[in-house]
């Protein structure tokens, strides 16, 4: 019915009174049907306009009240973010490698809120993981209350942030979403009858923040829950989480094919340089250019620059800067937040003195006495804070006061706490600004009360090789190491016997203005310089380079820079190096002062054909010279230009580049260019399975034409994105994934004949297509999803289970019954039941009970075994009885389960059970493994010295199990010891590289001249020695697996194809020299047989030409 003042539709529902001339029109909450532009959006009614109002103004502002002019709004300084995918689900077709799509496909964050789906954006601390959500609720509220031409994103999308721990109460979604944006800003409370569904028919784009900053372990499993349960149910929420990436596989559970996990990218120069310039401009419009290059000057030096890759930490830069212009910025990140803390704990950092104001209205001397202590003593007390903020979610202001020697009344307490700049105050109460804050705070209370001897180091490295707690881990062994008679060097040496992962901690440490002797600090450096090499004997080489090159650039000021730039320099330029190694060397050698040099070289290196190495070449132009990102503009173009418009690959590859680049313009120029020239080619004819390619590895297929419609989409080319999709449909029977590539992005960018194309695509092919169209169709498209999904028949023999799976995934939140069906109407083996379980919930008690009814609780899946204990505990006591009533290896399977759940009782029961089993002891060590770190129950301490006096008799699995073991329970000299006589024994057999991975890692990395020792020499066979090698490259020890490398060089047996493997390694790793003496050497020798001599022959011809020396 339309309605006479606009126009415009009115929804509700019809009601006749009296004569068919009147209807009133009546409902209690109008139906609007889901909306999809912004053109067609209802007016707002009063109670989203309040809620849109509230949400905007939350965070407008920066809220640092220390700036001499006006706070700058967010949005002026705001600069737009990327991030990285990370990588498919397991359970979906994999993608076929294609030379021009690099593994690193960095998109804008609006592309990926585009997609309708899910999101999962983790972070480091501080890498705007927050602000993100703030910005976006503000650009999205801002179009809603006063609409402009250029909306933020194509649908019209509800926004609400909420903080992660307003979902742990055990109440309904709609009523934890009202209550968590409940906030004296508002008129009246919202009711939470508006978040049930979509709101004007629009879904709601919730911003769910700061998962990580809930400690409690059972909370977090609540809230995780309750984020997964949203997450499989209904389209009418599009839920993007915010957090640090979580130790021990805590956010495993957001995953799926409803859920998109990203990696938030730091602040390239093209970022950083955005927001020094929009910063100043927001200061000193007159001298807002000079400023900002002054600035950028400053953070242009090696340390800097890394820090101020961080937004916040660059925004704490801008600041410290703002307020001391004259004062050289620090040149570590703990001495960063030590100015900054000094700021914030100042009298004037709130703009009001709040202990005058209430010397004025408190009458009461003996009042005013405790408001004075109190101020007098805030640095103890934030730093109290700070340790139990970490520790606890109780309310900062009940932990002040508990704190307290004297009582003190809220309405005093209060605002002496708000007026300490570390603070913020929010409708529940005050709390940090950021959570980087308490973490540095409470390291400063830490520092000083750690002993000298440092007696929890072990658990101190533990947590800072987690990726969420390794900035505050830094922060407490640096402040520690400033404490008198405290010695860095015991930190770093114990850093120094770890895994990769430990090398890059110490290295970091480093990086933080550290004093330590030259010589660990040259170990530190050879260790580091090591994992670069390591780099040429992975298959994927690119993955960790640009951490390691990052930690290399940090190595400086040490009285190693000289030797460290030497050593650089070497390597780049040895050209039988792998790439990797190559590029980061000179990178590395650009940050540390020879910035125009290493640009030089870099862009003589640029290879199209290798586009891996292009985008690195092309960021380290971009980081090392202020120009860097226009020269890598250059040379991408260049390169393409040299191959010509024929040869596609080459020109997708420096699209691909420039995509990376962040460069969409100039991309978007090669991918129109390049489709006009494919369409006039009469070569390629229609149903041609890939892009034609000139050049090509024989091992390496082509890209299909999916890799060209997604990087014309990217690009903004949406005509050529689907001129490319008919390539690609053109075939009769297309790869499955590309198909579903395709299908995505042609519905993304592709208008109404563009969605029409796909069905009759889909019409036209095998049901199987219709369930893989479905699954790329069912964010965007939900409708039409669920009418492709209802194709897919369960009782079809033709369909497997993974396109019946698919299919149900899409039906389940618009047609249950099918979903409750499909159990009854198709048998669900135990690795399907996990995939279905780990999307939906409908069907997870049905299936737990069904597996556990068939198959015992030691042949149970982990997740569906997971999945049961999450149900409660009527499970756990099912799982239990099941445990008991079977064999010794159910209950050992079982145990650290319940152990983990949080169900210790049951643990502890079938652990008694198993001492007094005569069970197998490799069954019992490995239940002992297997426990959960934490205190160690005192049940399994008994068993641990039960098993102990056999572990040397027993099969050596019992020993690799029990060694670890020991070593988590404080008994590391007989760790060692029971590892080394383990290695021992099994010398010479199948397993001797399990026990060479169990003494590296109980011993660390000084027992790796044991293992050599006992390893070159002894007759082993090639294969186990190669196997130990691997061992010691996967803890970064390339010294060492360079000798047994060498050893099976020098005899590897017959086929000489084991010496080449080997051999190619050593070169590409930067031993050709030492591979040739090996080689030469074993030749000079009279006892060699004529079969010998001759492979030996051909294996030092192949080393001399591999590279002219």
């Amino acid at each position: 019915m339309p309605n006479e003042v606009n126009d415009s539709p009115v929804y509700g529902t019809l009601i006749q009174t009296e004569s068919v001339e009147t209807l009133n029109v009546y409902s209690g909450e109008a139906q609007y049907p889901p909306l999809t532009s912004w053109q067609n959006r209802p007016g707002l009614t009063d109670e989203l306009r309040d809620l849109l109002q509230a949400q905007h103004d939350a965070a407008v502002t920066l809220p640092y009240h220390l700036l001499p002019s006006k706070q700058p709004e967010l949005v002026q300084v705001y600069v737009q973010q990327s991030v990285l995918p990370q990588q498919p689900d397991t359970d979906e077709p994999a993608p076929k490698p294609g030379k021009p799509e690099p593994a690193r496909r960095i998109m804008p964050i609006a592309e990926a809120l585009t997609t309708g789906r899910h999101l999962l954006i983790t972070g480091g601390p501080g890498s705007g993981k927050s602000t993100l959500g703030q910005m976006y609720v503000q650009f999205l509220a801002s179009e809603w209350l006063d609409p402009s031409e250029r909306p933020p994103l194509p649908e019209p999308l509800m926004p609400l942030r909420v903080s992660a721990k307003a979902l742990a109460e055990d109440r309904t979604w709609s009523e934890l979403l009202a209550d968590a944006v409940r906030n004296r800003k508002l008129t009246a409370p919202i009711r939470p009858e508006l978040f049930a569904r979509r709101a004007l028919g629009a879904r709601w784009l919730v911003f769910v923040d700061g998962l990580d900053e809930i400690v409690e372990p059972d909370r977090l499993r609540t809230v995780i829950d309750a984020i997964a349960t949203r997450m499989r149910r209904g389209t009418d929420h599009q839920l993007v989480i915010t957090s640090r990436e979580l130790p021990s596989g805590a956010l495993d559970q957001l995953h799926g094919p409803y859920v998109d996990r990203y990696v938030i990218e730091p602040f390239g120069p093209a970022e950083l340089r955005e927001f020094a310039v929009a910063w100043f401009r927001s200061q000193d419009l007159a001298r807002a250019t000079a400023r900002a290059e002054e600035f950028l000057r400053q953070v242009h030096d090696g340390r800097l620059r890394e820090l101020v890759n961080v937004p916040l930490l660059a925004t704490i830069a801008a600041i410290t800067n703002t307020l001391e212009p004259g004062r050289p910025l620090p040149h570590n990140r703990v001495d960063l937040f030590t100015r900054f803390m000094s700021y914030l704990l100042d009298d004037k950092a709130s703009g009001r003195d709040t202990v005058a104001e209430l010397r004025r209205t408190i009458d009461d001397p003996a009042r005013l006495e405790v408001v004075e202590w109190i101020h007098a003593h805030r640095r103890d007390l934030v730093e109290h804070l700070a340790v139990k903020r970490l520790e606890s979610e109780r309310p900062l202001i009940e932990i002040a006061a508990d704190w307290l020697d004297r009582p003190c009344p809220e309405e005093d307490l209060l605002p002496v706490l708000t007026s300490i700049g570390v603070f913020t105050q929010r409708d529940h109460g005050i709390d940090f600004l950021h959570r980087l804050f308490a973490e540095f705070l409470a390291a400063r209370y830490h520092a000083p009360r750690i002993p000298a001897d440092f007696p929890a180091l072990d658990d101190w490295v533990r947590q800072g090789t987690e990726s969420a707690k390794e900035t505050s881990v830094l922060f407490t062994f640096v402040l520690w190491s400033r404490e008198e008679g405290h010695d860095l060097g015991l930190v770093l040496r114990r850093l120094m016997e770890g895994k990769r992962e430990h090398v890059l901690l110490a290295a970091k440490l480093l990086s933080e203005d550290v004093q330590i002797p030259d010589e660990l600090a040259t170990t530190i450096l050879d260790r580091v310089v090591d994992l670069v090499l390591v780099t040429g004997t992975d298959s994927d080489p690119w993955r960790d380079i640009r951490e390691i090159g990052r930690a290399l650039a940090g190595l400086s000021g040490h009285g190693i820079t000289e030797a460290l730039k030497g050593r650089l320099r070497a390597l780049r330029e040895q050209p039988e190096l792998a790439p990797s190694i190559r590029i980061c060397s000179a990178i590395a050698l650009g940050h540390l002062g020879s910035a125009e040099e290493s640009a030089r070289w870099l862009e003589s290196f640029g290879d199209l054909s290798h586009p891996l190495a292009l985008v690195e070449v092309a960021r380290g132009l971009a980081e090392i010279l202020p120009d860097g990102a226009d020269r890598a503009d250059r040379l991408v173009l260049r390169l393409a230009a040299e191959f010509g418009d024929a040869d596609y690959v080459m020109v997708m590859a420096a699209a691909q580049v420039l995509l990376e680049l962040k460069r969409h313009e100039a991309a978007a120029d090669l991918v129109r260019r390049l489709v006009r020239r494919m369409k006039i080619d009469d070569t390629i004819p229609a149903g041609f399975r890939h892009v034609p390619e000139i050049h090509g590895e024989h091992d390496e297929e082509p890209p299909g034409w999916h890799v060209l419609v997604r990087q014309a989409a990217q690009a903004g080319c949406a005509e050529e994105a689907v001129w490319a999709a008919k390539m690609l449909f053109a075939q009769p029977f297309p790869d499955e994934y590309q198909f579903r590539e395709t299908v995505e992005m042609m519905a993304q960018v592709g208008d109404a004949s563009a969605v029409k194309k796909i069905v009759d695509e889909v019409n036209a092919r095998p049901v199987t297509y219709a369930a893989v169209a479905a699954r790329a169709l069912h964010s965007t498209h939900p409708e039409l999803a669920a009418s492709l999904a209802r194709q897919v028949v369960p009782t079809d023999p033709a369909v497997d289970d993974d396109h019946v799976v698919t299919a149900w995934r899409v039906l389940l939140t618009t047609e249950p019954e099918w979903a409750s069906s499909l159990l009854e109407s198709r048998e669900i083996d135990a690795d399907t039941a996990v995939r279905m379980m780990s999307q939906a919930d409908l069907p997870r008690a049905h299936l737990v009970r069904q597996e556990m009814a068939r198959t015992s609780v030691v042949k149970m899946p982990r997740y569906l075994m997971q999945a049961a204990l999450d149900e409660g505990a009527d499970f756990a006591n099912e799982l239990h009885a099941k445990a008991m009533a079977g064999s010794p290896k159910d209950r050992a399977a079982l145990a650290p389960q319940l152990h983990e759940a949080g169900f210790e009782d049951l643990a502890t029961e079938l652990i008694d059970q198993l001492a007094i089993d005569h069970a197998d002891p490799e069954v019992l060590a490995e239940c002992l493994h297997d426990l959960p770190t934490g205190p160690f129950p005192e049940q399994a301490q008994r068993l641990l010295d039960r098993l102990l006096p056999i572990a040397d008799h027993a099969d050596t699995a019992v020993a690799r199990y029990l060694a670890p073991v020991l070593r988590r329970s404080g008994r590391a000299a007989e760790a060692v010891d029971l590892a080394q006589r383990t290695f021992l024994r099994e010398l010479g057999d199948i397993y001797v590289e399990e026990c060479a991975e169990t003494l590296l890692d109980v011993a660390g990395a000084s027992s790796a001249d044991f293992i050599v020792e006992h390893v070159v020499g002894r007759g082993l066979s090639t294969g186990r020695r190669r196997a130990v090698a691997d061992r010691l490259i996967d803890h970064g020890l390339l010294r060492h697996a360079v000798i047994v490398w060498l050893d099976v060089l020098r005899n590897h047996g017959d086929p000489v194809e084991e010496g080449v493997k080997i051999a190619h390694r050593l070169v590409r790793c930067g031993y050709r020299q030492q591979a040739l003496d090996t080689v030469r050497a074993a030749l000079a020798e009279d006892r060699l047989t004529v079969t010998t001599r001759a492979q030996m022959r051909a294996l030092l011809a192949w080393i001399e030409h591999i590279v002219p020396e």
